[in-house]
C-alpha cells in the first residue's frame, strides 16, 4: 500500500513537471512572437565614434566617422559593395550606363518617397546634382564639390532618368558619386529650412525623422 502511494505521488509529480515545462515553452514562444511584431512610434538613438557634426544635413557630411550614422538615416543612389567602390550596389538608383565616360545616364527607382510624403523624381536628383556644380546664393559650398569637378550639366530625360555630362571623360564618376552624394533631399525642404534642415530624405521605407 505504501509502495502504491509512492508510485502515485511520483506519477503526479511527473505530470506537474511536464505541465510546467509545456507552459514555460508556450510562454516563451508567445513572448518571442510579441517581441517580433513591429510597433509604430518610439525613439531611434544613433551612436557614432566621435562628435563631429552639429546636424546631419546630407549636403555637409564630410568626415569618415559620419558614415555609420549617416547610412542609417540617408539612402544613397548607389551603395558600396563587398569590394567597396569596385562593386557598387544600386539603391534608389537602379543602374547606369555610359559609352564614353563623359555622358552618364542614371536610372532611378520608381515609388521612392521623401519623408514629407512626396515621390522622388529625376528633377529632385538633378537639383541635388546642380548644387555640386554651382553653389546657390547665400549657401556655404556643399561638401566634396571637388570630387565631381568637371561636371558641367545635368538633364532630366524623363521622370526616372537623369543624364550627367562632364567636360571630359571622367571614369571615376560612379565611384566618387557613392561617396559624395550621401542622399537625395527634397529641394523644397532645403528652401524652407535652410541650414536648419531636419532629417528628411528619400527612402524606400517610411520612417519619419526630425530634429
Amino acid at each position: 500500500m505504501k509502495g502504491g502511494m509512492i508510485m502515485k505521488t511520483t506519477r503526479k509529480s511527473g505530470w506537474v513537471l511536464l505541465t510546467l515545462v509545456v507552459a514555460l515553452c508556450v510562454a516563451t514562444i508567445t513572448t518571442f512572437t510579441w517581441a517580433a511584431e513591429p510597433k509604430p512610434g518610439g525613439t531611434l538613438r544613433i551612436g557614432v565614434r566621435v562628435q563631429q557634426e552639429l546636424n546631419m544635413d546630407v549636403r555637409y557630411l564630410h568626415t569618415v566617422t559620419t558614415v555609420p550614422a549617416a547610412d542609417m538615416v540617408y539612402d544613397r543612389l548607389f551603395n558600396w559593395g563587398d569590394k567597396g567602390f569596385a562593386g557598387l550596389i544600386p539603391n534608389i538608383a537602379t543602374g547606369y550606363e555610359t559609352k564614353d565616360n563623359r555622358v552618364w545616364t542614371i536610372k532611378l527607382r520608381s515609388g521612392v518617397k521623401f519623408h514629407n510624403g512626396r515621390e522622388m523624381t529625376a528633377q529632385d536628383v538633378k537639383t541635388n546634382f546642380d548644387w555640386r556644380i554651382t553653389t546657390p546664393k547665400g549657401w556655404k559650398p556643399v561638401k566634396h564639390m571637388d570630387l565631381l569637378q568637371g561636371m558641367s550639366k545635368v538633364e532630366v530625360v524623363d521622370k526616372y532618368t537623369v543624364r550627367v555630362t562632364f567636360d571630359k571623360p571622367f571614369s571615376s564618376f560612379m565611384r566618387n558619386l557613392a561617396w559624395v552624394i550621401r542622399g537625395i533631399v527634397p529641394p523644397e525642404e532645403v528652401e524652407k529650412h535652410g541650414d536648419g534642415l531636419p532629417l528628411i530624405r528619400a527612402a524606400q521605407d517610411h520612417i519619419r525623422l526630425s530634429r
